[in-house]
């Protein structure tokens, strides 16, 4: 049987009064070396409360998914609890950090989606 293959997502979120968007960046690499997959600017018609926002990243990014595959999530701008994601662990990690620039690009897709008012994914290369 062959090793599971990891997704990497980074995500942030913003929720206003009406609405909330949702960016997400599927990368490889790690330091200097990242390459960008594929960018995901998300719209949702309502303001979601902080379970649900954190349950739709992950429904979402599960969705993305084959049946081997499993996912990291780095989530900025939004609640990460252990109860909202045990139940998608352990093929899906779900982790809460802190806003850096990584995390730029994301809040950027997550900006547009409100403006937009719409959803957009556009997948960039293939790993």
């Amino acid at each position: 049987m062959s090793e599971p293959i990891t997704r990497k997502f980074r995500v942030t979120a913003i929720r206003q009064a009406d609405c909330s968007g949702v960016g997400v960046e599927e990368y490889t690499g790690k330091g200097d070396d990242v390459g960008i997959i594929a960018i995901h600017s998300i719209y949702y018609q309502q303001r979601l409360s902080n379970r649900d926002l954190c349950i739709a990243v992950i429904q979402y990014v599960k969705s993305l998914l084959e049946s081997v595959e499993t996912a990291v999530i780095r989530a900025s701008n939004m609640r990460v609890k252990y109860g909202w994601t045990k139940q998608y662990s352990p093929r899906i990690s779900t982790r809460q950090e802190s806003y850096k620039a990584g995390f730029n690009d994301v809040y950027k897709l997550a900006n547009d989606a409100i403006k937009r008012r719409g959803t957009i994914t556009e997948r960039l290369s293939e790993t």
